[in-house]
């Protein structure tokens, strides 16, 4: 049940957020209100998930795979030609980097940004990772067992295409409307694509719209799915549990609509990395669990209270610190020196996912080594591996 409340934490937060940002793009395009807008994307996820299922989602998410990919590249390529090709856009990003006194050959480098940021985006996409699940909805849309492991890999490939396509269009940005534009994620696609043509913003809407309501569904399907087999006292066979799975996914989406219309949420990326951070828990526990043989219960149900308990705690503070103005003065203290770098750090403070990292990774073996396993802990672990085992021998 902790384990399921670390992962349902995240899944809440993407939950709310998916509505809100189809809500939001619908209501910048549409004399909607805000509202319908919200609820109508909430509305759409919770209709296709209940009615489809597993299937379904993973069928809808290999076709707005397609969709991400062609709007992203049509936007990229038609962007890169009115810019004048490669050499055009690289020499009007050099010019908006000279105009801001920053050399261009160290932007263009792999280490522009010092080996620090390589560190730090290989230490995001370690920490992130759980929440993917573009190559599961892949594989579980295929119609034969034989197919999973090829389908993996495409949904692999296509994931790692989209990013790259992303980039590149963040370079077009720079270049047009140079460093200070204020353009964010979603807004520098439409406005590119909005300046290129409005055949364009239409596939790049399309695009995005495709990109929020794909991993919606999954993500609520696995959100209803964990509220039936976890915390609901009661266990259903045959039509009753396909019904409770249903009503379970409509209820969940119609709150997590609601939340989304009436919380007033000012940063998608905050949230998504609190909710990101939450997972990591559990992950370091399992990792424990399953590579070093001493881990033991305690270990790992008080390394997950830890981290998930900090982690919390530290957004809430990061929440309070930039709302209450804290600020450090020549007389600070080094304590509140410490406190202000870390909450307040450039503004937004240091991310969440480091100590839900760090603590289990160390928690989990100490209270492990304090607290060794007994001989009931012994002989349960030993059946538990037998078990793991023989599955896997089955399997070939």
């Amino acid at each position: 049940m902790l384990t399921s409340l670390c992962v349902q934490t995240e899944y809440l937060i993407v939950n709310v957020l998916e509505p809100f940002v189809i809500g939001t793009i619908l209501f910048a395009v549409t004399d909607l209100p805000f509202g319908v807008c919200v609820m109508s994307g909430a509305f759409l996820l919770m209709v296709y998930t209940s009615l489809g299922g597993l299937w379904g989602s993973a069928v809808t998410n290999l076709i707005h795979c397609s969709v991400i990919i062609v709007g992203l590249l049509l936007v990229a390529l038609v962007g890169t030609s009115d810019l004048g090709g490669f050499a055009g856009v690289s020499e009007a990003i050099d010019g908006r980097l000279s105009g801001a006194e920053l050399e261009p050959s160290v932007w263009w480098s792999f280490v522009g940004a010092g080996w620090g940021a390589v560190l730090a985006m290989f230490f995001s996409a370690t920490v992130h990772t759980p929440a993917a699940s573009v190559y599961v909805n892949f594989s579980a849309a295929a119609k034969k067992e034989s197919s999973l492991i090829p389908a993996f890999l495409v949904g692999g490939l296509l994931a790692a295409v989209m990013p790259v396509l992303a980039g590149w269009i963040g370079a077009l940005t720079l270049a047009r409307y140079g460093l200070n534009s204020g353009l964010r994620n979603y807004q520098m696609i439409t406005q590119l694509a909005i300046d290129t043509g409005p055949w364009l913003a239409g596939i790049a809407l399309a695009a995005i719209l495709a990109a929020v309501i794909s991993s919606g569904g999954p993500i609520l399907l696995s959100s209803a799915t964990m509220i039936v087999r976890d915390w609901l006292p009661a266990r259903f066979r045959g039509a009753k549990e396909l019904r409770s799975y249903r009503v379970a996914t409509v209820i969940y989406g119609l709150v997590a609509g609601l939340i989304a219309w009436q919380a007033e949420i000012s940063s998608v990326l905050d949230l998504l990395l609190v909710g990101f951070a939450m997972v990591v828990p559990p992950a370091v526990a399992l990792g424990y669990v399953i590579y070093w043989p001493k881990t033991t219960e305690r270990g790992a149900f008080w390394g997950m209270v830890s981290g998930y308990g900090v982690g919390l705690i530290w957004y809430l503070s990061i929440r309070w610190a930039l709302a209450a103005g804290f600020e450090v003065t020549e007389t600070s203290s080094a304590l509140h020196r410490l406190l202000h770098w870390a909450f307040v750090n450039e503004g937004e403070g240091v991310d969440p996912s480091y100590p839900t990292t760090l603590i289990p990774l160390l928690a989990v073996p100490l209270i492990s080594v304090l607290w060794p396993h007994g001989s009931e802990d012994t002989a349960r672990r030993l059946q538990f591996f037998g078990t793991v085992r023989r599955r896997l021998s089955a399997q070939g």
